[in-house]
């Protein structure tokens, strides 16, 4: 079946945790959906027969990181791109990125960002072949912490690089 993509509806919430989980942030789908009804966000959800098999997360104010804040000012950041594990290679996160490039230029936006893991050189090909490139930025680090479903505390890091795409 044809996946489709579409912003995040309060009915999603019920489908959401049992295939997503709450990613170490119990109600984070919720959080999201009020962020995305106060304009902050764009919450974009891939299902395939009514299943969710994917999201994207579109920061309409930008990666809020120092010092990228203010070298890709006016350049919404697309984040936490995930595509569930049966369906990795399927080209549902190029219709993600899509999806997400579309409702930008719908907001008259002339870019798109992301970061990518340095250690993560599936995703950055992905995002090359789609036309990103380097932002010219140097190396930046994201880190965070979450408790995982065994009730652990875990803490992440990662060193990024920052890719910007034209639109239009």
């Amino acid at each position: 079946m044809k996946p489709y993509i579409r912003p995040i509806v309060e009915e999603d919430l019920e489908l959401l945790e049992p295939n997503f989980g709450s990613k170490g942030w119990p109600g984070i789908h919720r959080h999201r959906l009020l962020d995305q009804a106060a304009g902050a966000i764009t919450y974009l959800i891939a299902f395939i027969n009514n299943c969710p098999v994917g999201h994207c997360v579109i920061l309409w104010e930008g990666l809020p990181s120092p010092p990228l804040e203010d070298a890709i000012a006016d350049c919404p950041d697309l984040s936490d791109i995930y595509v569930a594990e049966d369906y990795r290679s399927s080209g549902l996160g190029t219709l993600l990125i899509q999806e997400a490039e579309r409702s930008a230029v719908e907001q008259g936006f002339k870019r798109v960002g992301l970061a990518v893991g340095i250690d993560n050189p599936r995703a950055h090909d992905l995002y090359l072949r789609l036309g990103f490139s380097d932002a010219g930025q140097p190396f930046f680090a994201e880190e965070g912490a979450w408790v995982d479903d065994d009730g652990v505390y875990r803490q992440w890091y990662e060193e990024c690089l920052y890719l910007t795409k034209p639109l239009g």
